[in-house]
């Protein structure tokens, strides 16, 4: 899924600029996001 790559993309980008605690509220937000989205 070319769309779900270029999400991970993105995120991981971001996670770069942010703190680590945040980092994983966000990782947790884009999983659920994905799950919303796959079905």
């Amino acid at each position: 899924m070319p769309t779900q790559n270029a999400t991970r993309a993105k995120s991981a980008n971001i996670h770069i600029r942010i703190a680590p605690e945040k980092r994983e509220m966000i990782d947790r937000a884009a999983h659920a996001l994905g799950k919303t989205r796959s079905e």
